[in-house]
């Protein structure tokens, strides 16, 4: 599949430049910068899903000019549409958290043992409760708190995000796994989208479906 961006922008053209064109909208793709994961907005913060035609998906250049630190700009009287440099860029914590995620996405997957997902992962899982609340079917629930400012320890339940935590940069990553009869049901990472500082919560499912959005 193809992707371009194009322009949303207050502009005025003359008539004879604008043709109709057929185009669908697909709200079901997801997008990542740089590693994070990334929703677009307009120009008034409502989320806005790629337009497919022909078989290329477009979107707002806009949205993606100002996430990466660039600027768009509509100049009326020279009728241009103004793209000003662009660059993003993170701090080597944030990298960190960035990579552990990808690490944790590459090693471990719904259906897997817990004896092979404590192997692939270089973390301290530790039980935790679900406050009585079964999800999906699960019977034990585990966690862990990566890249915790050391001595630091959550008083919330293991179900709950540490939006906290995550926000004061006293954690990295919340994981929550679920298990059902001895294998990984789903699981969760939350962590703070360096793109605009929020918290995000990524879900891998047990039937494959994936979520990666603001708590």
């Amino acid at each position: 599949m193809c992707f371009f961006f194009i322009i949303t922008a207050t502009t005025t053209y003359a008539g004879n430049h604008i043709s109709e064109i057929k185009a669908y909208v697909n709200e079901q793709i997801q997008f990542t910068l740089n590693h994070a994961a990334w929703v677009p907005q307009n120009e008034e913060g409502k989320e806005v899903a790629p337009v497919m035609i022909d078989g290329t998906s477009y979107l707002p250049v806009k949205s993606v000019i100002e996430a990466t630190g660039g600027q768009v700009e509509w100049d009326e009287e020279k009728k241009t549409i103004v793209i000003k440099s662009t660059g993003i860029h993170f701090s080597k914590r944030e990298e960190n958290i960035l990579q552990k995620m990808e690490d944790i996405k590459r090693a471990i997957a719904p259906g897997m043992t817990q004896e092979e997902v404590r192997e692939a992962l270089d973390v301290d899982l530790q039980p935790v409760s679900d406050n009585g609340d079964v999800e999906d079917g699960s019977d034990s629930f585990s966690g862990a708190n990566i890249f915790a400012v050391p001595g630091y320890k959550s008083d919330l339940p293991g179900h709950i995000i540490d939006k906290e935590g995550l926000l004061n940069e006293q954690l990295g990553i919340d994981l929550f796994i679920a298990w059902k009869e001895g294998q990984l049901n789903f699981y969760s990472l939350a962590y703070v989208n360096p793109v605009d500082d929020q918290v995000y919560l990524y879900i891998l499912r047990r039937n494959g479906f994936e979520e990666d959005r603001p708590v």
